[in-house]
């Protein structure tokens, strides 16, 4: 008998870790994708705090919706699109260089905000307010905000 046919004999019938290795890694490897490397480590926080610049849903939303929504989701919308913004390198370099890290914009987020609440200001006449704001799309009023204010490259 052979070497080789000796090997498929000793190794026949016995179940290795390879399969739950290559199992081990390919999760080990989706939770490492998943994670956000730039998270800001706060040893104080607890597993169930939401980082300030994560659950953002209005993406996509009318300025109806914008003015309906929570503080915390207009932070984190608007995070993200300065994050957005960031990574497509459409800032101006003064800009782009003041943000270094995800705390960087924060700074920015709240900006944006508040840019944002002026602009979607509720009108007190319900159905005047919900003709005004029902079409305006908050990214694109997020994108108009800031190259008003000078963020954007010209």
């Amino acid at each position: 008998m052979s070497d080789q046919e000796n090997d498929v004999k000793t190794t026949k019938g016995k179940k290795g870790c390879l399969p739950f290795f290559i199992v081990a890694v390919l999760l080990f490897t989706a939770i490492g994708f998943f994670m956000d490397d730039e998270a800001p480590q706060n040893p104080t926080s607890t597993p169930t705090q939401k980082a300030w610049y994560s659950g953002g849903s209005l993406h996509q939303a009318s300025a109806l919706s914008w003015q309906d929504a929570d503080y915390a989701d207009k932070l984190a919308t608007s995070a993200d699109f300065i994050a957005t913004l960031w990574n497509g390198k459409r800032f101006n370099p003064t800009v782009h260089n003041k943000i270094q890290s995800v705390d960087d914009i924060k700074p920015f987020a709240k900006e944006l905000v508040v840019f944002l609440d002026k602009a979607t200001e509720k009108n007190p006449d319900a159905e005047q307010n919900k003709k005004v704001y029902t079409n305006q799309k908050v990214s694109d009023m997020a994108v108009m905000g800031m190259m008003m204010m000078g963020w954007t490259k010209k």
